[in-house]
C-alpha cells in the first residue's frame, strides 16, 4: 500500500499500481489508474475516497515502504509523472460516419433469397 496509489521504481521501469483506496480502513491512500496516450506517455488518475466516519479515527497514511532510497530518484520520479487529462489525439467519429464496423445488409428471413443472375458473356 503506498499513499498516492501507484509507485514508480527501478528508474521508472516498474510500475506498481494500487486498486484498493483506503485499504481495509486502516489507511487513507489512494488507488490509481495508469494512463499510456497514443505516444505511450505515462499518466495516472487518482481515485480517493472519503473514509467512512466510524473508521477515519483509526485511518492514517501509509507507511514509507516502496520509495526509492534515493531522494533525487523520488523527486525525479514524482516530478516526471503527470496527471491524466485525457487523450490528445484526434476525437473519434460520430456512429454513423465511421464505416469501418460496417457490416453486410442482412437478409428478411421471412422472405426467399434472389436467386443468383446468369452471365451473358
Amino acid at each position: 500500500v503506498v499513499q498516492d496509489g501507484y509507485e514508480m521504481m527501478a528508474g521508472r521501469r516498474l510500475i506498481t499500481v494500487f486498486s484498493a483506496p483506503n485499504y481495509c480502513g486502516q489507511f487513507t491512500n489512494a488507488a490509481a489508474i495508469v494512463c499510456l496516450d497514443e505516444d505511450l506517455e505515462i499518466t495516472f488518475q487518482q481515485l480517493k475516497m472519503q473514509i467512512a466516519p466510524n473508521l477515519a479515527p483509526k485511518a492514517r497514511p501509509c507507511p514509507v515502504i516502496a520509495s526509492d532510497p534515493n531522494a533525487l530518484n523520488a523527486k525525479a520520479d514524482k516530478d516526471f509523472i503527470k496527471p491524466f487529462t485525457g487523450f490528445k489525439g484526434k476525437q473519434p467519429k460520430p456512429p454513423e460516419e465511421d464505416k469501418s464496423q460496417a457490416s453486410a445488409p442482412i437478409a428478411n428471413p421471412t422472405q426467399p433469397a434472389a436467386a443468383p443472375q446468369a452471365s451473358t458473356t
